[in-house]
């Protein structure tokens, strides 16, 4: 269920859904392409999540906008894939030695990482060659 608080001043959002709303309006206002919207916590099918999230709260409180949104903006289904190992009592002097700070809850990951984005944007995408991550033409993270 979408945020009601938002709902009552839709123009100044509180919440993420609430920006994200008012963002993808302005740009309808404004005629401009709508942006794409990358959700990046690793859950299957987050893009299509978030989606519904969006919509249901753009419905809420202008159907239009939500119409809009559902024919015009995009969100991606995203996989991202970092090992993070257990805990070790050397990674709480890895912050200190690397920058010189005291973290109380250090998070040392291995070197892997892949993140891969499905192939569904509304405009300009950052070339393959320029890409740290892959594109897919479909995101099939299940869990």
């Amino acid at each position: 269920m979408p945020h009601l608080c938002n709902a009552q001043n839709p123009s100044t959002p509180t919440t993420a859904i609430g920006f994200i709303v008012e963002a993808l309006r302005r740009r309808r206002d404004r005629k401009m392409t709508p942006f794409t919207t990358l959700y990046c916590d690793n859950l299957p099918r987050n893009g299509e999540i978030l989606q519904k999230a969006v919509l249901a709260y753009a419905d809420l409180i202008d159907p239009t906008l939500a119409e809009y949104i559902r024919d015009n903006a995009t969100f991606p289904n995203t996989v991202v894939d970092r090992i993070v190992p257990q805990e070790q009592e050397s990674d709480y002097k890895y912050p200190n030695r690397l920058l010189q700070v005291r973290d109380r809850a250090p998070i040392v990951t291995e070197p892997f990482w892949q993140f891969v984005v499905e192939d569904n944007f509304t405009g300009d995408k950052v070339s393959q060659e320029n890409l740290t991550g892959k594109y897919s033409r479909k995101s099939t993270q299940t869990h």
